[in-house]
């Protein structure tokens, strides 16, 4: 009985086992990018979904007619939502400037600042995969460069330009450029994905930052 190979019978795994060592090194590293883009696009697009859901679900159940003190009790439900989140802090901070002038333009400071700090909890790592589709296709290409270099070295050895001594070291090398855009292209995907996600969460929260102040102001008047 033959024994059965766990890796699949293909050229393509052929030609990376006869690649050089440097072939090897860039293929290596272009895989680690590849599982590093994949597991952060994973567990991104759950944080960001559950941010989103946490946002609509509580701004959903403000639209009842509930007082300050239920609409705190409710945010504490909603732990990794932004607009809880932001009108805890407000509600924290309401009290300190109420009596200003200025009112308005302070509570409006404290919410862009507290939906920025949140973003960029939010950011964490999507820049990653914005490096990764900018430099995976250049890897790619150093490795296809060098192995055409080695190809043609051994062109030069073997005295022999024929089809049948290019095309195996040509082949060879282009694997790492293939290889270079697989891991480029669904980085840059979910790197654009996020982008978006991630501003259509921001201006909700902005957009629902003034409704929140208004049900504080609501509160406080009916005091």
């Amino acid at each position: 009985m033959k024994g059965v190979s766990l890796l699949p019978s293909s050229p393509v795994w052929g030609m990376v086992f006869k690649s050089g060592p440097v072939v090897k090194m860039v293929i290596l590293v272009l895989i680690v990018l590849s599982l590093l883009s994949w597991t952060i696009i994973f567990f991104k697009y759950l944080q960001l979904r559950k941010v989103d859901k946490e946002d609509k679900n509580f701004l959903a159940d403000c639209q009842e007619g509930l007082g300050v003190k239920e609409i705190l009790a409710l945010a504490k439900r909603y732990p990794r939502g932004i607009a809880p989140i932001v009108f805890s802090e407000l509600q924290r901070w309401f009290l300190l400037f109420r009596e200003g002038k200025e009112m308005e333009e302070q509570w409006n400071h404290v919410a862009k600042q507290r939906i920025l700090l949140e973003r960029e909890r939010l950011d964490s790592y999507v820049g990653f995969l914005a490096t990764v589709g900018n430099t995976a296709p250049f890897i790619g290409l150093f490795g296809t460069v060098w192995g055409i270099i080695s190809a043609f070295q051994q062109i030069g050895l073997q005295g022999s330009a024929s089809l049948a001594v290019v095309a195996p070291g040509i082949s060879e090398a282009l694997v790492t450029t293939a290889l270079g855009l697989f891991v480029a292209i669904p980085a840059v995907m979910g790197y654009n994905f996020f982008v978006g996600k991630l501003s259509r969460i921001e201006e909700r929260a902005e957009g629902a930052a003034y409704i929140l102040v208004g049900i504080l102001e609501g509160g406080d008047e009916e005091k």
